[in-house]
């Protein structure tokens, strides 16, 4: 219901409040606040992961199969889970679960782990996850997959 209109205002006001975030850090940490994290840019980098990854990921598949990367598809993570036949609600519910989770994973590494390290392991859990998705819509044959050979003229 919220249109383009209102996705591109939450996701500017993300991007301004997660920018604000690493500032606050990284301000704390030279002043010596208690507001202090060791590794700001992957605690943000892991509140943003689900939307950032799967924009970055959908962007990069349409330009490697010679598309504009604004074109519409059905290869956003929310619609490969719908395609394994999950509700929308279960969906977002999911993706929702796995974010939260990595937050939760951030904070907790964040004093043990350096900033490289941290960031490849969500990178890393991130295409791993992704990976397994793609294997499970695709054994299905899930719609997306379904739609994508009709629309080339392949048949199933």
């Amino acid at each position: 219901f919220m249109g383009d209109t209102g996705s591109l205002l939450i996701g500017t006001l993300t991007a301004m409040l997660v920018i604000r975030f690493i500032d606050l850090c990284a301000r704390d940490y030279t002043t010596g606040g208690s507001f202090c994290f060791n590794n700001p840019v992957a605690i943000a980098i892991a509140l943003l992961i689900v939307p950032l990854f799967d924009t970055l990921r959908v962007f990069i598949t349409r330009m490697l199969r010679g598309k504009s990367p604004f074109t519409a598809d059905r290869r956003h993570l929310h619609h490969l889970l719908i395609d394994c036949g999950l509700s929308h609600m279960t969906a977002t519910s999911i993706l929702m679960l796995v974010n939260m989770s990595y937050i939760s994973m951030a904070f907790m590494l964040d004093a043990i782990w350096g900033l490289h390290r941290l960031l490849t392991l969500e990178i890393g859990i991130a295409l791993s996850l992704t990976y397994i998705l793609h294997r499970m819509v695709y054994q299905r044959g899930g719609r997306g997959h379904l739609v994508e050979r009709k629309l080339s003229g392949k048949s199933s």
